[in-house]
């Protein structure tokens, strides 16, 4: 009774394109560990500001107290709403999004063949999904990977940049323009020291800018 579903229009005035998408922020906090491939607790131990405020809201702290790690106590009430929640999804027969790629990263002889596998927004990928995608790519003739880690924007989300940097490929291509950055925005990155920044707490790739 506490999950929140909400309406979403996938495409604008198009009715059809409507989805209900449920809202928890346990459930949602959860589902980011599994997509990370660890435990809730060490998730919750070591989650970013945004989630542990969004996390203490729900418990029911105010926005000033809850701009903190959750407490020792509050993660135990966070285990026993998703041990309930797993109960209630056995209980009525049912899976989430992220048991259907639990259960295909463990069976993968359930998966379909492809001869040609394309990956887009590649650094958008969880370390789950990444399981699934190799077994795809180890069935396929020829793979297809693209995508852009300094786009990497989903990470609180459970998005593994790095596991897309790290990945062994017979051939690589850069590209060495873009025709989506402004120029203006493009002269600020160049003056920041964004990048200093993010070399230093990012294996990022190295390209031109």
């Amino acid at each position: 009774k506490t999950i929140q579903f909400k309406e979403e229009m996938m495409e604008v005035d198009n009715d059809n394109s409507i989805v209900i998408r449920a809202k928890h922020e346990f459930i949602d906090a959860y589902g980011v560990a599994r997509d990370n491939l660890i435990s809730f607790r060490a998730f919750v131990e070591n989650a970013p500001i945004s989630t542990t405020l969004r996390l203490n809201k729900r418990l029911g702290y105010p926005y000033e107290k809850g701009k903190r790690e959750v407490f020792e106590k509050d993660i135990g009430v966070l285990e026993e709403y998703i041990s309930g929640y797993e109960k209630f999804k056995s209980k009525n027969d049912v899976i989430d999004y992220h048991s259907i790629l639990e259960n295909a990263a463990a069976n993968p002889d359930w998966l379909p063949k492809y001869k040609v596998i394309f990956i887009d927004e590649a650094q958008d990928l969880s370390a789950l999904q990444w399981k699934v995608v190799e077994y795809l790519i180890k069935f396929a003739d020829a793979s297809f990977i693209a995508g852009d880690d300094d786009q990497a924007i989903n990470v609180s989300f459970g998005a593994t940049p790095q596991i897309f940097v790290n990945i062994e490929t017979d051939y690589k291509q850069i590209l060495e323009q873009s025709y989506r950055v402004p120029e203006i925005v493009h002269r600020h990155i160049n003056d920041s020291d964004i990048f200093i920044k993010m070399n230093a707490k990012l294996k990022r790739q190295d390209k031109k800018w």
